[in-house]
């Protein structure tokens, strides 16, 4: 299950309610049955009140819904893992690493509009430069890497982020250490991105984050 790692703590409106009610008996305790129906009649009124004002703060939120962002991030991550195994299984890794820094970005940016959102990778030891993580980003990342939370939300946008780990031996093929990357796939991948740091991975790493955002109407 997901986690909000950034929260607003509000008090809970059912205990204040709980705690003015107490007050309220006490004080018309003295009436007697009058002040049982004050009492009740307070409670009534309250808890209407109550209601009202927790359904208005539900329904103007304007986050990304988690169970969306789950779907969007299955989808993205579908259609890449398919995409690059085909690539590989047809022509080889080099090729695949050539697909990937061509069409892994117009990729997600159609995904992306499809959706309304943001979709994009970051990791510490990123491939691309685009995929290297702000400080909000590191923030996420370094909880992830834990294994204790997927969500993170700021005031100013909601944004889902979801673990990339290294699922199958295919990933070792351009992310693995020395002797899993063959020497034309290396080649490619120092000529397409001299600044690497994705290499050197085993089977179940972690490698980065899925980051879904929308910005806060």
């Amino acid at each position: 299950m997901p986690y909000v790692i950034h929260i607003t703590l509000t008090s809970n409106p059912f205990f204040n309610l709980y705690v003015k009610m107490k007050s309220m008996f006490l004080h018309f305790n003295f009436l007697g049955h009058l002040g049982k129906v004050l009492s009740i009649a307070f409670f009534i009124i309250t808890l209407i009140s109550c209601n009202s004002s927790l359904n208005k703060g539900k329904n103007s939120q304007n986050g990304i819904p988690i169970s969306l962002a789950e779907n969007i991030v299955g989808i993205s991550q579908q259609t890449l893992v398919k995409t690059v195994s085909q690539k590989i299984s047809e022509h080889g890794a080099p090729h695949a690493i050539t697909f990937c820094n061509e069409n892994a970005l117009p990729l997600l940016d159609s995904i992306s509009n499809i959706h309304g959102v943001s979709i994009t990778r970051v990791s510490e030891k990123y491939r691309n430069p685009m995929n290297k993580p702000s400080k909000h980003d590191m923030v996420a990342l370094k909880a992830l890497a834990k294994g204790n939370i997927k969500y993170y939300q700021n005031k100013n946008a909601s944004i889902y982020y979801a673990p990339i780990r290294i699922g199958m031996p295919t990933c070792l093929k351009c992310h693995g250490e020395a002797k899993d990357i063959d020497a034309p796939t290396l080649s490619k991948i120092k000529e397409l991105y001299p600044s690497d740091k994705a290499v050197d991975y085993k089977i179940g790493e972690f490698r980065g984050a899925w980051k879904v955002s929308l910005a806060k109407k």
